[in-house]
């Protein structure tokens, strides 16, 4: 990430815990599994610890946690008979942040099953003294309940992003956008404060004919944190003085943006490089190996490997290779999709991934094993007080 001076984080009700394993978006990504490694090296992470039915009262305790990007959550089960879930199809009282998939203590990932949200047990509940962890990678308010036992048994998590850029909206009561054009890169995160009530921001042209995004990318506004279809936003709502929007950006391009109630005079542009955070260049002039070896990187920064030859892969794939490893709660990437472990790319291939949570990720080439291996170490976002000794 850029600009680390502008990140800003609010850390509150987190315990120091074991290291945190990273997430992140690219071809032939997947969810991690038993040979993730916990203890890989790297930035320690923060985990929040939720006691389930503590002596037996139907409550969570706390029932609001906040964590940062890529931090983890454990319920600890201290009574029979309960449960932790966000799916909408079990409760009407559960939101998501949009972009996250749902997930409950119930619907673990099984590699002999797919099941779908109507095909799971809403009711299965988790027995005293075990424990369910989710790893959070979408920034966000996360609010779930216990099934059986609702609206007692609620609870929220509040996830938030590591921010590279801030723009101030309505700055002194002004009908603008401080900065108005903003320049950023690839997967960084954008945060709008807003210093005034009765303003919004949105990327939707149902809601203005000013607005525009690049192909491939995805409509946002500061009313539509839940991927609600657009017809049915309210594209005149507004957010008040003192709350804050944020948008990771994946795609590259230009996007132009207004708040609804104030346009013309109320419009922004954001302008989103294709450059990665950090560059790997895989089997340079022929040779079996990738360069740098290893690559460190913030959480929510985008690596790029270049392939500089033909006949190599790039894959932290569980199932790949022995000398693979993701940490705890991680996500595998590799630059094939499926189970074909040995399918390569050709020169001049480029592959992106986004790191969102912290540790340390070992990967290979399978063909050119074990010459040809690397690692990505991925820290935590920076703390109030880390942004502000760096200045």
């Amino acid at each position: 990430m850029r600009n680390s001076n502008t990140r800003r984080l609010f850390l509150r009700s987190i315990a120091a815990a074991s290291a945190v394993g990273a997430a992140g978006v690219g071809i032939g990504s997947g969810q991690s599994d038993d040979g993730t490694d916990a203890d890989s090296e790297g930035a320690e992470s923060l985990v929040a610890t939720v006691a389930v039915a503590p002596e037996g009262d139907l409550a969570f305790e706390p029932d609001s946690v906040e964590i940062p990007l890529g931090g983890r959550v454990e319920w600890e089960f201290e009574d029979d008979g309960h449960n932790v879930s966000t799916y909408d199809v079990a409760s009407d009282a559960v939101s998501i942040p949009a972009g996250a998939e749902p997930f409950a203590s119930y619907a673990e990932d099984d590699e002999d099953e797919d099941l779908e949200p109507d095909d799971l047990d809403h009711d299965a509940v988790i027995e005293e003294g075990e424990t369910f962890a989710h790893t959070f990678t979408v920034a966000g308010e996360y609010a779930y309940v216990c099934t059986r036992h609702e609206p007692e048994m609620a609870g929220t998590v509040t996830v938030h992003p590591c921010v590279d850029e801030t723009v101030a909206v309505a700055p002194d009561g002004d009908l603008t956008f401080d900065p108005e054009t903003l320049e950023v890169g690839l997967g960084d995160t954008v945060e709008w404060e807003f210093e005034d009530d009765g303003h919004n921001v949105s990327t939707y042209d149902v809601a203005s004919d000013a607005v525009s995004i690049p192909d491939g990318a995805e409509p946002f506004a500061s009313y539509n944190e839940y991927d609600v279809d657009p017809e049915d936003l309210d594209h005149d709502a507004v957010l008040e003085e003192g709350e804050t929007f944020a948008q990771t950006f994946t795609v590259a391009g230009e996007y132009e943006y207004v708040c609804t109630r104030h346009e013309p005079e109320m419009a922004g542009t954001v302008e989103v490089s294709d450059e990665p955070d950090a560059e790997v260049i895989a089997g340079p002039d022929g040779a079996w190996r990738f360069e740098p070896e290893t690559v460190r990187v913030t959480a929510g920064d985008v690596v790029r490997w270049e392939f500089d030859s033909a006949g190599h892969n790039a894959t932290s794939h569980p199932g790949a290779a022995d000398e693979t490893s993701n940490p705890e709660g991680a996500d595998w990437f590799a630059t094939y999709e499926g189970d074909d472990h040995f399918s390569v790319v050709e020169e001049g291939t480029t592959f992106d991934h986004r790191f969102v949570v912290p540790g340390t990720y070992e990967y290979v080439c399978t063909p050119h094993l074990p010459t040809m291996a690397g690692e990505v170490v991925v820290e935590p976002c920076p703390t109030d007080d880390e942004d502000s000794d760096s200045t």
